[in-house]
């Protein structure tokens, strides 16, 4: 049996490279990134049983990868911790509000955080609705290149929720689109 995989993204090596070891010796697998970016990619390559990040990052902050998680299928569902520096009301309600499963502290021990993860692991998954009426999609990541494979027909309805979601994703990296031509009728062929 394999163990499970934690992603982890904290742009301080130290601390990322200590909560790496730590959580190997308790049974996990671990992969550590630099950024949020990295962490959001490789989420995609390979699907982590759970993703902790640091609140505070260059680059994409932790809610707005938060959010492109919540966003992306096939990764929608799986369990993010947050790890800020200290843990107030205000931010622990806004990160659960963008989906976030847990706020941990950075003070927290080790224990805390095994035990935080586990709990998020073993949860039921929070029910999540479709992010578009329409609109059918998965998201791949083969090293390269980011590819959004849209598996609806592309009604007029459909190409509206397309446009959105690819404007939602703005700024993150360039997108290969995939449509099966069966399903794009010249109607909305033409909207496009």
């Amino acid at each position: 049996m394999t163990a499970p995989l934690i992603i982890i993204a904290d742009d301080e090596e130290l601390s990322l490279l200590l909560l790496m070891d730590g959580l190997k010796g308790m049974g996990f697998q671990t992969m550590g990134c630099a950024n949020g970016k990295e962490a959001l990619l490789a989420a995609l390559k390979r699907a982590p049983e759970a993703i902790v990040l640091d609140d505070k990052m260059p680059g994409l902050d932790s809610l707005r990868v938060l959010k492109f998680i919540r966003l992306m299928e096939p990764i929608r569902a799986v369990p993010v911790l947050l790890l800020v520096e200290s843990p107030d009301k205000a931010k622990v309600l806004q990160a659960v509000q963008m989906g976030a499963n847990d706020c941990v502290s950075k003070d927290s021990s080790l224990h805390d955080i095994n035990l935080r993860i586990q709990r998020a692991i073993k949860a039921p998954p929070r029910p999540l609705t479709p992010m578009f009426e329409h609109l059918k999609y998965f998201f791949h990541y083969d090293g390269t290149a980011l590819t959004l494979d849209v598996e609806s027909e592309i009604t007029t309805d459909c190409g509206k929720n397309l446009v959105e979601l690819v404007r939602m994703l703005t700024g993150l990296m360039p997108i290969k689109l995939l449509l099966n031509m069966e399903k794009v009728p010249a109607i909305a062929a033409s909207g496009i």
